[in-house]
């Protein structure tokens, strides 16, 4: 019979497996969504730095006019890909259970992000916006 330690350790190791794997699957989906829109990953985080990342600080605004189309459709292809969007809605509970959410957003700023995400109907990439303003608003909040 197994021990009591052996049986935490095992599944303290299933669960850093199955991270890890999501976070290699999460890498080659935007890689993949982002060839498909004419990018490459250092385009992309150059990007996700300047229309997101530095406006956490204010840098920039809390806008995202301006953003590129193939940047907005390479995140939507990833949301499709995740199973994140059903048709133009989003799948709340799935964004909910998602490491993305929690690697991204701070415990206390979900709810506001989740609220924030619901109304929005993804019809085209430039739809993608909304989603980007709702993340900076998430990672702009001091709660």
């Amino acid at each position: 019979m197994y021990s009591l330690k052996f049986i935490i350790v095992l599944i303290a190791v299933v669960v850093i497996l199955e991270a890890k794997e999501e976070k290699n699957q999460n890498r080659e989906i935007l890689k993949k969504c982002a060839e498909a829109n004419g990018m490459d990953m250092t385009k992309m985080k150059e990007m996700w730095k300047k229309n997101v990342s530095e406006k956490k600080n204010g840098k920039s605004g809390e806008s995202t006019e301006g953003i590129s189309k193939q940047f907005l459709c390479a995140h939507k292809c990833m949301w499709e890909e995740k199973g994140f969007l059903s048709k133009t809605t989003i799948d709340i509970e799935k964004v909910k259970r998602s490491e993305l959410l929690k690697k991204f957003i701070k415990k206390e700023n979900v709810d506001a992000y989740l609220k924030c995400l619901k109304p929005i109907e993804i019809k085209n990439c430039e739809d993608f916006a909304e989603v980007l303003e709702c993340h900076i608003k998430a990672i702009s909040s001091k709660s």
